[in-house]
Formats: structure tokens, sequence, C-alpha cells
């Protein structure tokens, strides 16, 4: 193995444990096959060291073949306002960016988009934007899926709840940008939710702008569907049982 968490009477876990998704690479969302050799960034769900117990967020680097682990955030580390229980995959750009989300922590306890930027010695960390700041938490709240990366440096994804009807949405976020989040699509928007609902899934972007994604529930046996979005439209694909 690469790593075995918290082993070695590591007290408290403190380089995270529980870690619920797969890893992500510098180059993974332009198509970049994995090298095997870059770094690799990942999240455990829970533990961490000092006051921090919100999960973490670790890097696995290779030197000469051999892995070398590093916990480069700790969350839950402010009363959780940073953020708690990184639920999602990492997503990471070609300037080796991270950005991510937690599935609770932040202003309203419903999570957070943050990035954490490299440098010289170590990553520094920014909370992004706190879900569930409008009423009825209509931006969204608990997001589970990994987000995608536009060629324009805009991030997709989608949160389990929130939304107009509080069964989840799709949202587009600019780092650069003022920090507005933007709903794109609020599932169960159809009676009866033949357009899905809960959405847990990573969000995929394929040509021409357009996203692939899944929904835990709804369909028209409440059993979950796969769907695409495009330009406002959100076209089911398959609708599970």
């Amino acid at each position: 193995s690469l790593h075995d968490f918290c082993v070695n009477g590591d007290f408290g876990c403190t380089e995270g444990v529980n870690p619920q998704a797969g890893l992500a690479y510098a180059g993974q969302q332009s198509g970049r096959p994995y090298d095997g050799v870059s770094p690799l960034y990942g999240t455990a769900f829970q533990g961490g060291g000092g006051q921090g117990t919100g999960g973490t967020v670790f890097e696995i680097s290779f030197k000469a073949g051999k892995p070398k682990y590093k916990t480069i955030h700790t969350f839950c580390m402010q009363g959780c306002l940073d953020g708690a229980g990184p639920y999602a995959a990492l997503t990471v750009g070609d300037d080796s960016t991270i950005y991510g989300t937690t599935e609770s922590g932040g202003k309203k306890d419903k999570g957070v988009i943050f990035k954490l930027t490299p440098g010289k010695k170590q990553f520094t960390y920014t909370k992004l934007y706190d879900f569930c700041m409008s009423g009825g938490c209509a931006d969204g709240s608990v997001p589970r899926g990994a987000m995608a990366l536009d060629a324009a440096g805009h991030l997709f994804g989608t949160t389990f709840n929130g939304g107009t009807q509080n069964k989840g949405a799709l949202f587009e976020f600019d780092p650069a940008g003022s920090g507005t989040e933007t709903v794109l699509y609020s599932f169960c928007s159809q009676s009866h939710c033949p357009d899905g609902q809960l959405p847990s899934s990573d969000l995929l972007l394929g040509a021409n702008g357009k996203f692939f994604g899944t929904t835990y529930q709804g369909g028209h046996d409440d059993n979950g569907v796969v769907y695409s979005f495009q330009n406002g439209t959100l076209t089911v694909l398959h609708t599970f049982c």
C-alpha cells in the first residue's frame, strides 16, 4: 500500500481517517492520463490533528519511487467555519491549485467550497463559498460529488440538498470572480421528480459545455436517473428500474 491511515500509534488519527473519495492529480481535468509519478491528492472524511477533527486534505508524492504522505490541510480548526467532512474527490487545476468541497461546516453548517494554492513550502487554504446563504438553501447545501473545472477556470458541481425544492442543485462558481455562486438547475423541478433528486455523484464535463451526472433518487420509480445538462436544459438519459 502507499499509505495506511491511523497506524503506528497515531493518537487521534492526526493524518485523517475514513477517506470516502478517489484521488486527483494536476492535468486530470484536461484529460491527461496519470503518469505514475506526479503528486496525488485526496481527502480523509474524519480525523485530523490539534483542534481539527473534521477531516484532512493530503498529498502523496514520490521520490525515487517511494511514496511520501503529507497532510496539507486539517478541517474544523476554527469552529468548523473552514468546513468539515470533505466527502467528494478533489478537483486539481493544471497549475496544481486544488479545489474541493465539504459536506458540512461553514457559516450555516451546510458545507463550503475551498481552494488550496500551492506555494514554495506549503499550500494556502482559502474558503471560497458557504452554502445555504440564501433563503431555504436555494443556493444548495451538502455537496457530495466532485466538481468539474472548465477551460475558463469555472467550477461546476452539485449539492445533495438545497435548491428551490430542497432536492439538490447544479451550480456554477467562478473562483476568480466576485464569489457569487449561480444555481443552474434545481432538481425535482418537475412534478413527482422525473428529472431526478439528491445528486451525489461526480459531475463530468463533456464537449461543448455539456455535463453528465446521476441522481440518487427520482425518476419514474424513484430509483435515480442519468442526466445531461447543457444551455439551461436538463435531459434525462436513463431512469433506473
